[in-house]
Protein backbone atom coordinates (compact mmCIF):
# COMPACT_ATOMS: atom_id res chain seq x y z
CA UNK A 1 0.00 0.00 0.00
CA UNK A 2 2.56 2.10 0.77
CA UNK A 3 4.89 1.61 -2.26
CA UNK A 4 1.82 2.41 -3.87
CA UNK A 5 0.94 5.81 -2.37
CA UNK A 6 5.01 7.20 -2.99
CA UNK A 7 5.81 5.31 -6.31
CA UNK A 8 4.45 8.62 -8.15
CA UNK A 9 6.60 11.19 -5.85
CA UNK A 10 9.08 9.40 -6.22
CA UNK A 11 9.30 9.62 -10.32
CA UNK A 12 8.05 13.13 -9.96
CA UNK A 13 11.44 13.32 -7.34
CA UNK A 14 13.48 11.86 -9.77
CA UNK A 15 12.57 13.90 -12.66
CA UNK A 16 12.92 16.46 -10.86
CA UNK A 17 16.72 15.78 -10.01
CA UNK A 18 17.30 14.74 -13.36
CA UNK A 19 16.34 18.47 -14.67
CA UNK A 20 18.26 20.24 -11.90
CA UNK A 21 21.62 18.27 -13.00
CA UNK A 22 21.27 18.59 -16.33
CA UNK A 23 20.61 22.51 -15.84
CA UNK A 24 23.76 23.07 -13.76
CA UNK A 25 25.48 21.35 -16.41
CA UNK A 26 24.11 23.31 -19.09
CA UNK A 27 25.86 26.30 -16.49
CA UNK A 28 28.72 24.80 -16.06
CA UNK A 29 29.40 24.63 -20.00
CA UNK A 30 27.94 28.20 -20.73
CA UNK A 31 30.72 29.55 -17.81
CA UNK A 32 33.28 27.31 -19.33
CA UNK A 33 32.13 29.30 -22.99
CA UNK A 34 32.28 32.18 -21.59
CA UNK A 35 35.71 31.89 -19.89
CA UNK A 36 36.98 30.48 -22.82
CA UNK A 37 36.02 33.74 -25.11
CA UNK A 38 37.72 36.27 -21.75
CA UNK A 39 40.99 34.19 -21.96
CA UNK A 40 41.07 35.09 -25.93
CA UNK A 41 43.08 33.57 -28.92
CA UNK A 42 46.18 32.92 -27.00
CA UNK A 43 45.11 29.65 -25.30
CA UNK A 44 42.09 29.31 -26.90
CA UNK A 45 41.86 29.88 -30.92
CA UNK A 46 38.88 30.31 -32.15
CA UNK A 47 37.53 30.77 -35.81
CA UNK A 48 35.19 34.01 -34.81
CA UNK A 49 38.69 35.58 -33.56
CA UNK A 50 40.57 34.74 -36.71
CA UNK A 51 37.79 35.63 -38.65
CA UNK A 52 37.48 38.86 -36.88
CA UNK A 53 41.04 39.80 -37.72
CA UNK A 54 40.82 38.74 -41.08
CA UNK A 55 38.14 41.21 -41.75
CA UNK A 56 39.77 44.17 -39.96
CA UNK A 57 43.30 43.28 -41.49
CA UNK A 58 41.76 43.23 -44.93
Amino acid sequence: MLRGHYAPSLACFGEAAFLFIKASKDVHDNSYNLKKKLMGASRFPSVERTTLNENLSG
